[in-house]
């Protein structure tokens, strides 16, 4: 099976992931790599090689420096980066090995989910040191911006305690999807300057009194 393939911003390389039956994407997957040749790829490079996680979603730096993807080898699901591709398409980085990766955000939270379907996108990579992106934490959702100053990364709260869909961002303005327990899907825009945000449109204008719905709670278990 393949899936989230991305073509870097020079066109020289394609990222994309792949699994073998039995296994589930969020069990075992690969990613690999490849140079573009006329369109076609080449001298192809399984990353993860048998490392047994549960890679999704790598995107590209806008200026194609860095490779960022989600993976669990920590056991969580996190955000890591691997640098070193020049504009030429030639790979100048470290030697394509796992110890190489760096996780850019080390936390015991998840910044992916169960990839049930394809096309979604639960992190933007703005430059090589910007991310918006949302992650679970004990049950909750959150939506973060995160930025690296001087090789660390600090995030910046923008939205918690909604279920967020795939991330869009033009310019400063980043669009998605929220609901709550009480509340349907809306779609939101977030200004990435001031960290506000507003609803543009809802999926519902129906009320359903309070009484009728069932909160959940958060319950945890050895």
């Amino acid at each position: 099976f393949f899936a989230c393939p991305k073509v870097s911003p020079d066109g020289n390389w394609i990222a994309w992931v792949a699994w073998d039956h039995p296994n589930m994407p969020w069990d075992n997957t690969r990613l690999f790599i490849a140079r573009l040749e006329e369109g076609k790829p080449t001298l192809e490079v399984d990353l993860t090689g048998d490392s047994q996680e549960s890679v999704m979603h790598p995107d590209w730096s806008p200026d194609g420096d860095s490779l960022f993807f989600i993976s669990d080898r920590t056991n969580w699901w996190n955000i890591h980066e691997l640098k070193g591709f020049k504009s030429d398409g030639i790979f100048t980085g470290p030697p394509l090995a796992v110890k190489h990766v760096v996780n850019v955000c080390d936390q015991e939270v998840e910044f992916g989910s169960a990839m049930w379907g394809l096309g979604g996108q639960p992190y933007v990579v703005l430059d090589g040191d910007t991310i918006v992106s949302t992650y679970n934490e004990k049950g909750t959702w959150n939506l973060v911006e995160m930025t690296r100053a001087e090789g660390k990364w600090e995030q910046r709260l923008l939205s918690e305690g909604t279920v967020f869909g795939s991330l869009a961002v033009t310019g400063n303005k980043l669009f998605t999807t929220m609901s709550t327990a009480t509340r349907g899907s809306v779609l939101a825009l977030f200004d990435l300057e001031s960290g506000t945000g507003k609803v543009l449109k809802k999926s519902s204008t129906l009320k359903i009194p309070a009484g009728y719905i069932s909160k959940p709670q958060r319950i945890s278990f050895p």
